[in-house]
Order: structure tokens, then C-alpha cells, then sequence
């Protein structure tokens, strides 16, 4: 739900990106592909966002709760980390970006693939206020680059 409000909030915010002009729109996500099976790869994320002071927040199974409800898809689920001092130092500079926290990374299935995507936090900087927030998305962004490292096929 919250990767869902973090998209509805690009789009509101940077009209530039709705494509109006006809401009490609430019990606707001990270996405990699997993060397590793669906279960394992959301094990392994869990480890090395610990290894890099994110707790573990929670599980949203998308696709077996939409399956639930008639709608059926390939596997699906939101995992949220969270660092609770990138989390507070944002929130000091924009009470806006609790609307991001706490950060989602998400492993879904591509038919015989296993992708993992999370935002590109170096865009807080632009949607949101704050001399320090351009800083903390780029530490955020690099943070959770190093947690995807850990499953990423090169």
C-alpha cells in the first residue's frame, strides 16, 4: 500500500514525469533479478538489511491477499525495512516522507525469474523539503543498493 501511496505521490508531485509532453517517463524504481529462488532471495534481504541497520518492519503477501479477493497473479510480496536514523533525521526535514517509511523492497515473480525492486530514494532530494533530504535519499538509495547486492544477477 505504501509503494502504491510513494507512486501516486511521484506522479503529483513532478508533473514533468506524467509524460504530458510525450517524453519517456523516467523510472522511479530499482529492479534487479534474483540469483537465488523466490523464498531464499526474501531471506537473504532480510540478513544483509540487517547487516545494514534496517530493521525488519514487515510482509505484505500482495498476491495471495489479491488471489484471496479473485485475482489471481505470479507471487508478489512487499517487505519493509526501516533505519531509524535515516527515518528521523527525514522526518525532521519533511513530515511528508513518513508517507516512503518504512522502505519497501519488493520480490515478485517474471514467470521463471525471480525480480526485486525497490524506489529510488536518491528522488526524495526533489519531492521533498528539507536542505538535508537530497543527502539522506542518496545515503538511503546506496544503503539499499548494497542490500540488493547480496542477490543481485550480474
Amino acid at each position: 500500500m505504501r509503494f502504491v501511496a510513494f507512486l501516486v505521490l511521484v506522479l503529483l508531485l513532478c508533473p514533468m514525469w506524467s509524460g504530458a509532453q510525450g517524453s519517456k517517463k523516467p523510472r522511479f524504481d530499482v529492479t534487479v533479478e534474483s540469483t537465488m529462488g523466490f523464498d531464499q532471495t526474501i531471506e537473504a534481504l532480510k540478513m544483509a538489511a540487517s547487516a545494514e541497520k534496517y530493521g525488519f518492519q514487515g510482509r505484505h503477501d500482495v498476491s495471495d491477499t489479491l488471489a484471496k479477493k479473485g485475482f489471481p497473479r505470479e507471487r508478489l510480496v512487499v517487505l519493509e525495512f526501516c533505519n531509524p536514523k535515516n527515518a528521523a533525521a527525514a522526518l525532521e526535514e519533511d513530515i511528508a516522507v513518513g508517507l516512503m517509511i518504512p522502505c519497501p523492497i519488493m520480490v515478485w515473480q517474471k514467470g521463471s525469474k525471480v525480480m526485486v525492486s525497490t524506489m529510488d530514494a536518491r528522488m526524495m532530494g526533489m519531492m521533498f523539503q528539507g536542505k538535508k533530504m537530497e543527502s539522506i535519499g542518496k545515503s538511503v538509495a546506496a544503503d539499499l543498493r548494497r542490500i540488493m547486492s547480496v542477490i543481485e544477477k550480474k
